[in-house]
């Protein structure tokens, strides 16, 4: 594993925290939480956002929406 992709791991791991300690915490399970994000990341990669702020607003809008909508893994 490269350091750029320990990197990555990190944050996607560290976005996770935040979005389960402070929205709420994801019914599906770790490993669901981490494949939605990476693919709402590589989502936002192809469709830029003006700033960080506006993708974090994404991320948690949608994120909300998706955890609600999920069974309880």
């Amino acid at each position: 594993m490269t350091a750029k992709n320990v990197e990555r791991d990190v944050a996607i791991s560290e976005l996770a925290n935040h979005l389960e300690r402070d929205l709420m915490p994801c019914p599906a399970g770790r490993t669901a939480l981490l494949t939605w994000i990476e693919k709402k990341l590589a989502h936002i990669a192809l469709n830029p956002v003006p700033t960080a702020a506006d993708a974090t607003w994404l991320i948690e809008s949608a994120y909300i929406q998706w955890a609600a909508a999920q069974p309880k893994g």
